[in-house]
């Protein structure tokens, strides 16, 4: 993952990063929201998005979206739309922003609030790159908006709290399917039945 500084590149703002897909690429703005990718848990769930099969026309929920950059991501990657969700009034500007900055604004729809500000809708893919004690939380709220074989992207997670969100996920008919194990955290893939 190859995370480049661009100062007054193409028209950008001075400050505005390059996030690189491989095939596509997210710009962010200087923003005051958490998520410029390189965290070991962003750039996990970069890795993770880059090599997911089926992203095209996916619905994408993206609960604590920060700066945005996981739902653009997954934007860049062929998803149709995002709702994304965050308690942070900082984060849903910095969303709304990068958004803009990356000629997405029609296609992501950023809410001040939490799982429950997203409705009921159902969504193919669920991003959840947040605390494990807030991934624990949320996660029956989470479980109950993925579509029927919807996946699940949940990172920042200690290792420590990793077997405790892996038996609720089995409890809610959700089964991990590839565990990353970084440096202090892991990241899980998980997929509904």
């Amino acid at each position: 993952m190859t995370i480049a500084g661009i100062l007054g590149s193409a028209g950008r703002p001075s400050g505005t990063s390059r996030v690189d897909l491989g095939t596509a690429c997210v710009w962010l703005g200087p923003a005051r929201a958490f998520g410029s990718g390189g965290h070991e848990t962003t750039a996990s769930c970069l890795e993770v998005l880059r090599g997911l099969p089926g992203l095209a026309d996916a619905r994408v929920l993206d609960v604590g979206c920060g700066t945005g950059v996981l739902g653009l991501a997954a934007l860049a990657l062929g998803a149709r739309s995002v709702v994304a969700v965050d308690t942070e009034a900082d984060s849903i500007a910095a969303t709304r922003e990068n958004a803009r900055l990356n000629g997405m604004s029609d296609r992501v729809v950023p809410i001040l609030g939490d799982v429950l500000a997203a409705g009921r809708a159902r969504f193919d893919l669920i991003l959840a790159n947040l605390y494990g004690d807030l991934i624990l939380a949320s996660i029956d709220e989470m479980v109950a908006r993925l579509a029927a074989t919807g996946r699940l992207l949940l990172s920042g997670i200690r290792w420590e709290e990793r077997f405790e969100i892996q038996a609720a996920l089995g409890r809610l008919g959700v089964e991990v399917h590839r565990t990353l194990m970084l440096e202090e955290y892991v990241t899980l893939l998980a997929r509904g039945h």
